[in-house]
């Protein structure tokens, strides 16, 4: 039994290292592209050059931990086109990766939109309006703290993207699982070697304590509480090569 230990837990710490290995490979790769990268753009003009700095700092920290890009980008106005089709097209054209999740703000029009792509959207597809709400509680009933929204956003992105897994790891770790848990099974089963199978429960019945004369089903009332949907604006659309969130604030 002591072999079989041993044998279960070198593996496991074997596999544990190549994970390990092939996790700080990706993220170490990832940093180094994305250093010459700016991934706050203030056009709009509501950031100070300290905010900036320190929210693309935070945009890099959290991209490399991932391997994505973490985009900020305003703008004063929409110019006539949708806020998913601006902010899909600001995105594409500025030359950032595949896999990014970015926040838009069109100041004057008051509209913001997240959009993500690759990697990304399909990681945090299921949270896109979570990270818009995020960022519109510091800005709607004229707050504006777009400093704190952009802030939120980033932090709420690393928050809730999913763990780095690699493939292999996968098939593995249900090997392990399953070696793991026969230890265990082996055990009880040796121990269980006294207990014979019954047919019936009979034997743990007392005797004339079972005497069921009559049964029936009783209907007694139903209550039913309806409530009205509520109403917003915000929207979903797939532009860009990606998947939206976007509202007004």
């Amino acid at each position: 039994m002591k072999r079989i230990f041993a044998f279960v837990f070198a593996v496991l710490m074997i596999v544990s290292l190549f994970a390990v290995s092939a996790f700080c490979a990706e993220v170490d790769l990832a940093s180094t592209s994305q250093n010459e990268k700016q991934f706050v753009v203030d056009e709009a003009g509501l950031l100070t050059n300290e905010q900036i700095a320190q929210l693309n700092k935070k945009c890099k920290e959290v991209g490399a931990k991932y391997g994505i890009d973490v985009v900020i980008c305003t703008q004063p106005s929409l110019n006539g086109n949708t806020v998913d089709v601006a902010s899909a097209d600001f995105y594409n054209g500025a030359g950032y990766s595949d896999n990014g999740v970015q926040i838009f703000v069109a100041s004057e029009d008051r509209k913001i939109d997240v959009f993500a792509k690759g990697t990304a959207d399909k990681r945090l597809a299921v949270h896109l309006d979570t990270l818009r709400e995020t960022a519109t509680d510091f800005l709607s009933n004229g707050k504006d703290d777009y400093f704190s929204a952009f802030s939120a956003f980033v932090n709420k992105v690393d928050e809730l993207f999913p763990p780095h897994v690699a493939l292999y790891w996968i098939p593995l770790s249900l090997i392990l699982g399953f070696l793991i848990a026969l230890i265990p099974m082996m055990i009880a089963k040796k121990k269980l070697k006294t207990v014979d199978m019954q047919s019936g429960a009979a034997d743990y019945v007392k005797a004339g304590s079972m005497n069921v004369t009559q049964s029936n089903d009783i209907f007694l009332y139903r209550h039913v509480d309806r409530k009205a949907k509520p109403k917003n604006d915000s929207s979903h659309s797939s532009y860009g090569g990606g998947s939206h969130s976007s509202g007004s604030y």
